[in-house]
């Protein structure tokens, strides 16, 4: 399973609340580890002001920071199994995802669950 994201993150501009709520978002989860955390506790443990959080949580999915799981609580990627990294496409339709940050190996993902990624694009993908 690939999940895209739907913005190129290079061309947004983020205030410095919100990069520093970003920075202090990856030490938070890991303390938290698999089970996550709950927008309301990351809320009070990065000390948001009212309707800030959803911006950061954003933010941080895009940038494959952080990763909502169904049950609303939110993990760092390495935690819940993703692997965050860039998708190549090949001729025959397959992508490559060439994991960020040393999480691995490259990650082959048949045509049929690259979704609507393209080339270059910045992903999660979820080990089997």
């Amino acid at each position: 399973m690939v999940r895209a994201k739907q913005e190129p993150v290079k061309n947004r501009l983020v205030s410095a609340e919100v990069a520093l709520a970003l920075r202090k978002l990856s030490a938070v989860l890991r303390d938290f580890g698999p089970q996550g955390a709950s927008p309301r506790r990351l809320a009070e443990l990065l000390e948001l002001p009212p309707g800030s959080l959803e911006e950061v949580l954003q933010l941080a999915e895009e940038r494959a920071v952080a990763v909502g799981l169904p049950n609303g609580r939110w993990v760092l990627p390495d935690q819940a199994g993703f692997v965050a990294g860039v998708v190549r496409t090949t001729a025959k339709g397959f992508g490559v995802v060439r994991p960020v940050k040393g999480q691995g190996d490259e990650v082959v993902v048949p045509p049929e669950s690259l979704k609507n990624a393209m080339d270059g694009d910045l992903v999660l993908v979820k080990r089997r």
